[in-house]
């Protein structure tokens, strides 16, 4: 019972975001193992079936053979793996990620064991990625070192040994879908502003206005037939796939972190039951939350690339909310003064990374050790670092 009331406390959010989204799914209505042209798999109340998306032929095929070179075939499912030197070396630094996404999903395996056909997910990737933004780092970028790190968690960090074949499967697809089309804004700022996506939500009662804005889109990219990576699925796993996906998103919600946090708290790691559908979930959403903040586990000059990327982001929407006469700027927001880049790294780590992962590490994924000790060495580095300004409008940052 202890996770129980996540699912309570989160139960009217998830509601609010199937009914606002286009793509709604009445997964009751699923016959399995009908043809995909027949799938009685209604969206949003309409009667036809499953429709094709937008995304063209030939996107997908160049994806299907786009090549990978040697160094980075060897570096992708390391915790190694270095991102941004990808995107400074290379002419097409988006279709490279995009192929390393389509070889890693395929080497678990798992898409083939679940029905999924290696086109259909390359069609899949290729609508995620026209779905995120040109942002300093909630980029498509952002959504790929998400989906690199879940991965390495699961297998290096053995994450996989508590959860099932195809709560990985989920989780993997979670990863790419979990930013979709990112401002480069935060939820504060829709509120605040009174935007039509902040009028929606606080209708419905909701302050996530961003999380339930990527689970819509997730839900509108897996009801096109050519992209539904769920399309081998029978009734219930389909069920399961859609509430872990939703609800995994959902928790991503810095608002809800300490939520978590006192839950790993409180939790018994002898108690973790692999036959209990909460204790899985529950470790499901835990790793999709390490994932998301995990640019400061990576290797000091790869994660402060990240941190220059987000503090920069944060600054943008800093000058936007002045342009629009908002007076109330937080410091973490104001480019004037949040200009030293080690204190504000030093700071998330202190007060949010280290704990959390020292948590996970006690309680959940032991196996995760080597994120936890490289946080504390750049934490180190950090602190013999002298002032830097995190500032840059350098062209890695937007592209």
């Amino acid at each position: 019972a202890l996770f129980a009331g996540i699912w309570l406390r989160n139960a009217d959010l998830m509601a609010f975001t199937i009914r606002a989204s286009k793509a709604a799914t009445r997964l009751t209505e699923f016959t399995p193992g009908a043809n995909k042209k027949d799938t009685n798999l209604i969206l949003g109340g309409a009667a036809d079936p499953l429709a094709k998306s937008t995304v063209n032929h030939s996107e997908v095929q160049i994806l299907l053979k786009y090549p990978i070179p040697q160094e980075f075939l060897e570096q992708m499912k390391t915790p190694q793996f270095d991102l941004w030197s990808l995107r400074r070396r290379f002419d097409n630094p988006t279709a490279l990620a995009s192929s390393i996404v389509l070889k890693l999903m395929l080497s678990t395996g798992l898409p083939e064991k679940f029905g999924c056909q290696e086109e259909t997910l390359a069609a899949f990737i290729v609508a995620c990625r026209r779905k995120y933004r040109s942002v300093p780092y909630h980029s498509f970028f952002h959504a790929v070192d998400v989906l690199q790190t879940m991965y390495t968690f699961l297998y290096a960090g053995r994450v996989c040994d508590r959860l099932s074949d195809l709560e990985q499967f989920v989780m993997l697809i979670v990863a790419l879908t979990h930013d979709l089309d990112h401002m480069g804004l935060n939820n504060s700022y829709y509120m605040k502003t009174e935007s039509p996506l902040g009028i929606l939500n606080a209708a419905g009662g909701n302050t996530s206005v961003l999380e339930v804005h990527h689970c819509n889109l997730a839900i509108d990219i897996l009801s096109h037939q050519d992209c539904n990576v769920f399309e081998g699925l029978g009734k219930e796993d389909l069920q399961a796939a859609y509430r872990l996906l939703i609800e995994a998103i959902l928790q991503t919600d810095m608002a809800k972190h300490a939520e978590t946090v006192n839950h790993l708290k409180g939790f018994e790691p002898a108690s973790f039951d692999l036959a209990s559908e909460e204790h899985r979930r529950f470790a499901a959403i835990t790793l999709m939350k390490a994932a998301d903040i995990s640019n400061v586990t990576k290797p000091f000059a790869i994660s402060k690339q990240w941190g220059k990327a987000v503090v920069e982001e944060f600054s943008q929407q800093g000058d936007k909310e002045k342009s629009q006469g908002i007076t109330d700027v937080l410091p973490m927001f104001d480019r004037e003064k949040n200009a030293d880049l080690a204190k504000s790294q030093i700071g998330f780590m202190e007060f949010v990374t280290l704990p959390f992962y020292a948590l996970i590490v006690e309680k959940l994924f032991p196996d995760m050790a080597f994120a936890l000790n490289q946080l504390k060495i750049n934490k180190d580095t950090w602190v013999n670092q002298p002032p830097e300004s995190p500032l840059s409008k350098s062209r890695d940052l937007i592209q």
